[in-house]
């Protein structure tokens, strides 16, 4: 989330659930253990305004959803994708993240006001830039060309007293390393 502010204080994890996760990492070669895991978590104020909230939906895998509250601005919201190998607009409502390990999508967005459940047009934007950045996991002060990807979302009207939600489905996810 480019520009985003995540603050501990305001993450808010709810419904936990029975199981946990182990975590071995290279700065971390004894693990973390036993983390606890949580159906839902909200990370509030991420734009003035604006909370991010992951949650898992056991018929449509992971998921996450922006909440505009009234006064807030959708334009503030910018998501940026990193080292992939190409990020397709799969028309305005899709998009499709290529990587070296598989697809990810995003699948059909989805806006609506949140008290009418009015349905919202929006679609995504997608703007392409080539970078240089320095990556971590090479020797020290090594430059590599990356692609980066900004998306940002596009609503049609909608009235701006009400909350709106921004509902893009993830289709595929994993995590490698």
């Amino acid at each position: 989330l480019k520009g985003a502010s995540i603050k501990k204080e305001n993450c808010k994890a709810e419904h936990p659930l029975d199981s946990y996760n182990n975590y071995y990492l290279a700065n971390c070669p004894q693990g973390i253990m036993n983390v606890k895991q949580y159906e839902k978590i909200t990370l509030k104020e991420v734009y003035p305004g604006i909370d991010w909230v992951l949650y898992s939906n056991n018929s449509k895998g992971i998921k996450y959803d922006f909440i505009i509250h009234p006064g807030a601005k959708v334009s503030d919201i910018r998501l940026v994708y990193e080292g992939a190998a190409k990020l397709e607009q799969l028309g305005d409502k899709r998009l499709k993240l290529v990587t070296p390990f598989g697809d990810i999508q995003e699948g059909e967005l989805y806006s609506y006001e949140a008290e009418s459940k009015k349905e919202i047009v929006s679609r995504y934007a997608v703007a392409r830039e080539t970078g240089t950045d320095i990556d971590s996991h090479r020797s020290q002060g090594s430059e590599a060309t990356i692609e980066r990807y900004e998306v940002v979302f596009q609503t049609g009207n909608y009235n701006r007293e009400e909350t709106l939600v921004i509902d893009p489905p993830l289709v595929w996810a994993t995590y490698y390393g």
